[in-house]
């Protein structure tokens, strides 16, 4: 399970790439996935489809999403939580 390194937009894909690159290893978790500053529903799906290639690559990644109202978090807890519904 990993806080990853750095969540602000212009950060958040060399992190989740850190991350990625461990999950050739062992499984990995990104707790509390966010982007700080970021653009909305269309920057989270963006996100998600980083993890979405690693899972198709045979990776096993997995992300959880804090339960925050912040209108700026809201966007990607939406789309998280629809990601981590259609898993199941």
């Amino acid at each position: 399970m990993s806080h990853i390194r750095n969540e602000d937009d212009d950060g958040i894909e060399d992190s989740l790439d850190e991350l990625i690159y461990m999950s050739k290893y062992c499984p990995v978790h990104v707790s509390h996935i966010k982007v700080v500053y970021g653009k909305g529903e269309k920057r989270a799906n963006e996100i998600l489809r980083i993890l979405d290639s690693a899972r198709n690559r045979g990776n096993v990644v997995t992300a959880l999403c804090m339960d925050l109202v912040s209108a700026s978090f809201q966007s990607m807890k939406i789309v998280v939580s629809m990601y981590l519904f259609e898993l199941r």
